[in-house]
């Protein structure tokens, strides 16, 4: 579609992969969303794409085993979305465990509006997470990654160098969900504020079904407004604040 083409270029931009590498990335990040989970068989059947969803999922799986990840590349991708001049640092570790496997993640993020942005790959070392007391922003970003949004621990993949890769999707895919709840928020509809002055939603949670329901009325209906304001976003271009009819 040609949409997703252009989120093809958006991301190729900073990851400089061939053409099939960058599709492969985008359209799992795209699967992730709709699903709202990491379990990859799952996320597989989530796009109407031309092969069978079992190719899809062995595809998926080449890809977190063979392809080459610059890290670097998807910070800097990140870096420049939301344009950062000082960054607070916050450092913390998530776990989980999938049959004998422990699974431990230290990651490195920053501090934004009350919430962690991810721009490090994830870190598996045990023994250095007991030097950082927790934070609530990066426990935010815990959330949304987990049980509120993507459903990690949902991911039978155990391999820390597959992990790392997946992680580095959901980033990408986190940053884009949160900025457009920001822009809902700021300039469209803002969330409704409770008695003790949180958020009634978060600002990813918004975004996160936002972007869910632009990509499912471009594949399921061809409509394409709510899609090109979520690539603008992306673009760093103000969308404007029309509706589609």
């Amino acid at each position: 579609m040609t949409h997703f083409n252009e989120l093809h270029l958006i991301l190729n931009k900073y990851l400089k992969w061939n053409k099939s590498h960058v599709k492969c990335f985008t359209l799992i990040m795209l699967a992730l969303i709709v699903k709202q989970t990491c379990n990859l068989s799952s996320a597989s059947k989530a796009l109407p794409i031309t092969c069978l969803p079992q190719s899809f999922y062995r595809r998926i799986q080449r890809f977190f085993a063979d392809q080459y990840f610059d890290y670097r590349q998807i910070s800097q991708l990140i870096f420049n979305i939301f344009s950062f001049d000082k960054v607070q640092l916050t450092l913390d570790r998530t776990n989980w465990k999938w049959g004998k496997r422990d699974i431990n993640l230290l990651m490195l993020a920053i501090v934004y509006r009350g919430i962690a942005i991810l721009v490090v790959s994830p870190m598996f070392n045990a023994s250095a997470i007991r030097d950082y007391a927790l934070r609530w922003e990066i426990e935010t970003l815990f959330s949304c990654l987990k049980g509120r949004g993507f459903n990690l621990e949902n991911t039978r993949l155990t391999d820390p160098r597959r992990v790392k890769k997946l992680i580095a999707v959901l980033a990408i895919g986190f940053c884009w969900c949160y900025l457009t709840g920001e822009w809902q928020h700021d300039r469209k509809k803002a969330i409704k504020i409770k008695k003790h002055g949180r958020l009634s939603v978060s600002l990813f949670r918004y975004g996160l079904d936002y972007v869910q329901m632009a990509i499912l009325r471009l594949i399921g209906f061809g409509k394409k407004e709510e899609f090109k304001k979520v690539l603008a976003i992306l673009r760093k271009k103000k969308p404007d604040r029309t509706r589609a009819l």
